[in-house]
């Protein structure tokens, strides 16, 4: 019996790490996503007044779909 309990609080302990290693990948992930967008709007932006509309628009609007197709593919896998 007791090396039942042993084993259970093991696996207890093991699963309580593997969800804080997810949560913390999860928060990392979003800080990340957070900051790719912020550079490549001030990008977009510094680009814009510098007369580089075309390049402008170009990051600007990969950044932003780039943003998007990640958001809807984290929905997904969050969903299955």
């Amino acid at each position: 019996m007791k090396m039942a309990e042993s084993q259970a609080n093991q696996r207890m302990k093991t699963d309580g790490e593997i969800v804080r290693w997810q949560l913390f990948g999860n928060i990392l992930g979003q800080v990340l996503a957070f900051l790719i967008a912020i550079g490549g709007l001030f990008a977009t932006v510094y680009l814009a007044i510098n007369n580089h509309e075309w390049v402008a628009s170009i990051v600007g609007g990969t950044t932003i779909v780039g943003l998007v197709a990640a958001f809807i593919k984290g929905q997904n896998a969050q969903n299955k």
